[in-house]
């Protein structure tokens, strides 16, 4: 999260802490008991008594706010995994090695990875740079390098299926809404 974009979160949650102070004020009753102290400085009221319902209700607001403002802040540097899941043609880079075909399903970081041929593999993402994704379970790693978002890819797999392919997805298990209309 930018430093800028910091700036304009706190001024979001001080309005917010505004907009919920003068609803307290409205809920101000005077038959009511006085306040404590603390929030009687908070509303900045002289003489104003707040019920203890309201008081509840301001601290729950307060919370809320900070505690979405901390996910928010917690979670901007995230990245989804890149979307591998679908049908892949491999034709082999090494000779001797045959060509395949693959079924990848996807759900967030784990990938359950079917060769054509009858292996199949649970692999967990573990790394990523810039055009690499590798996924792995113990001794064996795959590892597809390409354009993010790319159709075609080079993976190569180390372990009980090795091999090294040039991969082109045939279809996509979750494709992408080209018309710009979502849910239809």
């Amino acid at each position: 999260m930018s430093h800028g974009s910091s700036r304009f979160s706190g001024r979001v949650l001080a309005a917010e802490a505004a907009r919920a102070l003068n609803f307290l004020r409205v809920l101000y009753s005077p038959g009511r008991p006085a306040a404590p102290p603390g929030i009687v400085t908070l509303l900045a009221v002289p003489g104003a008594r707040l019920s203890r319902p309201a008081a509840v209700y301001l601290v729950m607001i307060v919370v809320l706010i900070a505690g979405l403002w901390a996910v928010l802040a917690m979670g901007s540097h995230l990245v989804a995994p890149e979307d591998l899941a679908g049908k892949w043609k491999l034709q082999s880079i090494i000779h001797g090695i045959p060509d395949d075909n693959l079924d990848i399903e996807q759900s967030g970081r784990f990938y359950q990875v079917s060769f054509e041929s009858g292996t199949r593999l649970n692999l967990k993402w573990t790394e990523r740079t810039a055009n690499v994704i590798q996924l792995g379970n113990g001794d064996t790693k795959l590892t597809i390098a390409g354009l993010p978002d790319s159709d075609d890819k080079t993976i190569e797999l180390s372990g009980s299926h090795a091999g090294r392919w040039a991969a082109h997805r045939i279809s996509r298990a979750y494709p992408w809404d080209v018309s710009g209309k979502e849910g239809s």
